[in-house]
């Protein structure tokens, strides 16, 4: 089996985990092709040119909004590893990566607005204002946060206010 197979089956099989997880509303923005599709962060990019770059840490997040956006993803995608990743590393170790999980896949997501990116709130620190919306059996939900971000040796982190 070629690497450019493996490449294309492992872009598919993430494409699957997408469609599984997302609520109707998000499927119908998602391009519906094994190569390309819609990033979920709702940025008007196509995934492979947004949020991929960071999971796959070919880069890193330039701003807090970014690293919001990539995490709103990861969540939407399951990827439990970037998240703990992209969390303060003194706060890694304490993170309950199974209750992440479990919030991950068991939500069905419907879309992310960014309210306020405050890029320059003090040295090093950033906030971010978002809704994150979810369907659940009596409809849908909304999950609004103030999110703190700080930077680390030219990184952003999130800063979990649980831990």
């Amino acid at each position: 089996m070629s690497i450019m197979h493996l490449f294309k089956s492992a872009e598919w099989q993430l494409l699957r985990r997408l469609c599984e997880r997302i609520g109707k509303s998000e499927k119908r923005r998602v391009r519906l092709d094994k190569n390309t599709f819609a990033c979920p962060c709702q940025s008007g990019k196509l995934y492979a040119d947004c949020c991929q770059p960071y999971h796959q840490q070919a880069a890193y997040a330039k701003t807090a909004e970014q690293l919001m956006r990539s995490r709103y993803t990861a969540y939407v995608l399951g990827d439990i590893d970037y998240l703990v990743q992209t969390t303060l590393p003194i706060q890694q170790a304490k993170l309950d990566s199974e209750a992440i999980r479990q919030w991950s896949q068991g939500t069905q997501w419907d879309g992310l607005t960014i309210i306020k990116h405050r890029p320059a709130m003090a040295a090093n620190q950033a906030m971010v204002i978002f809704e994150a919306y979810y369907r659940t059996p009596e409809g849908r939900q909304t999950h609004y946060e103030e999110s703190l971000f700080v930077k680390i040796n030219k990184r952003w982190y999130f800063k979990d206010p649980s831990v």
